[in-house]
Parts: C-alpha cells; structure tokens; sequence
C-alpha cells in the first residue's frame, strides 16, 4: 500500500523527499573531486545520443509535468522533437 508518511497529499511528500532522492541519485555517479557526474551507458552509447532524431519520454504523475517542461527545453535549445507519454 502506497503511503502519504504523514503529509495531507502525495505531491507534498514528493516535495519534501526531493533532496533525499536526488542524493540517492548521485550516490556513486557523482565524483565530485574529479568534477565529473558518472553513468553506466552514457559513454558506450554516446554517438547514439548525439543522433539521435526524436526523444520520448515517459512519465506519471507529477513527473509528467516535468516531462512536459523537458519537452520545452529540449525542443528550444536541442531542436530535437520530443513526445511525453503519461
């Protein structure tokens, strides 16, 4: 069962758990004394990326929204397509 932790609506707990997820994103990616953030598959498929023709994103919820605002960003300063699926 899906839980609020105390908070009157799940957007609210989303806020408040915003800091702790992004940490946890980090959590071995990040190597801060080198300036570098790491992922696994970024560097193998990085000629894919950089042709790539068209984005989708698929997102619920609350990161619909922010999928919606990525669409933005990408279209205006990449020129890329992008879809966001719900």
């Amino acid at each position: 069962e899906i839980e609020k932790g105390g908070y009157d609506h799940f957007m609210l707990k989303e806020i408040y758990e915003q800091p702790r997820a992004i940490k946890d994103t980090y959590r071995g990616r990040l190597l801060a004394d080198q300036g570098l953030i790491r992922m696994a598959g970024i560097d193998q498929n990085m000629e894919k990326f950089l042709n790539a023709n068209r984005i989708i994103i698929v997102a619920c919820g609350t990161s619909w929204h922010a999928g919606l605002v990525a669409e933005y960003i990408f279209e205006d300063l990449a020129r890329i397509p992008v879809e966001v699926e719900y």
